[in-house]
């Protein structure tokens, strides 16, 4: 409940730092404490920074505050048949169904780590989200999340 120390805090968090997510978190809370400062301008400033990311939750947040509208994100794509046999065959999502048979739930979350990073079919994407939701595993559908907010931030600019 101290906006100053909280300005002063994620001040620092933004400095040097690359990653979209914490970018947009340290902008969206600085403008959260400059609002609290009665500084509207420099409220405005950060909620405008941080909503560049708009595809990260902070960015949408941003956006709220400044009175935009919510971006769309993208659709889930459709998935084949042949998408959902093509992805069952992959090997490491057969070592993850494995894993959660035998009652593993540590090891599933380096598997998909590893595999959001490599799939480059939006369909396996969602399918392996899919995987990690039916099996309860709300790390191994956050990883992927993640892992497909640094690859967007890559391939855009702002």
């Amino acid at each position: 409940n101290d906006p100053r120390t909280a300005a002063a805090h994620f001040a620092r968090v933004a400095h040097g730092q690359k990653h979209p997510i914490a970018l947009a978190r340290a902008y969206y809370w600085q403008g959260r404490a400059a609002a609290a400062m009665g500084n509207t301008m420099s409220a405005r400033s950060h909620y405008s920074t941080a909503a560049n990311y708009s595809w990260t939750y902070y960015g949408q947040m941003a956006r709220l505050q400044l009175g935009m509208r919510p971006v769309d994100l993208r659709p889930t794509p459709s998935i084949s048949f042949n998408d959902k046999q093509t992805f069952a065959r992959l090997e490491p999502v057969k070592a993850i169904r494995l894993l959660y048979a035998i009652g593993e739930r540590n090891i599933p979350l380096t598997i998909y780590y590893d595999l959001a990073w490599r799939l480059p079919d939006p369909s396996h994407l969602a399918l392996l989200a899919d995987l990690a939701e039916d099996n309860n595993d709300p790390r191994g559908a956050l990883a992927v999340g993640r892992r497909q907010s640094v690859k967007a931030s890559r391939s855009r600019v702002i």
